[in-house]
């Protein structure tokens, strides 16, 4: 009952907000993070999928309820770092299944993207890519970070079958949690380079390739970064 009022709110949020831009200060560094989850600076307009992005709001109460309802969130974050969360950075909800990122072409200064891209099928994936690079700048760069492919195989090797299946399924119907889609640096590279990027880095854990990775990596044992310009 609960997962069908979700739906169908977010079925009302999609339908108001699919054509929405985003209206960006321009007299300052435009920076987007995708798929923010619970991690992102104030400075970045912050894009996710989440309900409780779109229903997020400044009543406490409110927020409440929403923390209450969330499951995962409630079991490892206290509210009050939930509630400062939704009142103190820039979120914006965004149904990625719609392929569409809510920015002008050539409007973007930076965009950072951590965890994401792999709880979307492989050819959503593809046209988001797509998408950075129109919103992006000339000569600009994107940071993504994802679990690497190569590191679930090793559990794999090694007859971790759990920390195996962990990396690609769910261990409930919580379907957005799981993964759809699989990448490595070689991988993921060779996609960027055939959409116009003109260069791939393989960086590592809070390099000094782009500016916010310091405050922004995490989750450094089972991730690949890349740095990218376009």
């Amino acid at each position: 009952m609960k997962q069908r009022i979700i739906n169908i709110v977010i079925k009302i949020g999609d339908f108001f907000l699919r054509k929405r831009i985003i209206k960006v200060d321009s007299s300052r560094p435009v920076k987007v993070n995708l798929g923010c989850g619970l991690s992102t600076l104030p400075e970045y307009y912050s894009l996710d999928g989440s309900p409780f992005v779109l229903l997020g709001s400044s009543i406490t109460i409110f927020n409440k309820i929403l923390y209450l309802l969330s499951g995962g969130i409630s079991t490892h974050n206290s509210f009050e770092f939930f509630n400062n969360f939704l009142n103190n950075n820039n979120l914006f909800y965004c149904n990625f299944n719609q392929k569409k990122l809510p920015f002008v072409s050539d409007s973007v200064d930076a965009v950072y993207t951590s965890h994401f891209l792999e709880h979307v099928n492989g050819e959503t994936g593809l046209e988001i890519i797509k998408e950075i690079y129109r919103i992006l700048k000339p000569g600009c760069s994107l940071r993504i970070v994802l679990p690497c492919m190569d590191k679930a195989m090793l559990y794999y090797e090694n007859k971790d079958y759990k920390q195996f299946n962990h990396f690609f399924y769910a261990a409930n119907d919580d379907s957005f949690h799981s993964h759809k889609y699989a990448y490595n640096s070689t991988f993921l590279s060779k996609i960027l380079k055939e959409n116009g990027f003109s260069e791939v880095v393989v960086s590592s854990f809070k390099a000094d390739d782009f500016e916010d990775a310091k405050l922004l990596d995490s989750r450094e044992s089972e991730s690949f970064y890349l740095t990218v310009k376009k």
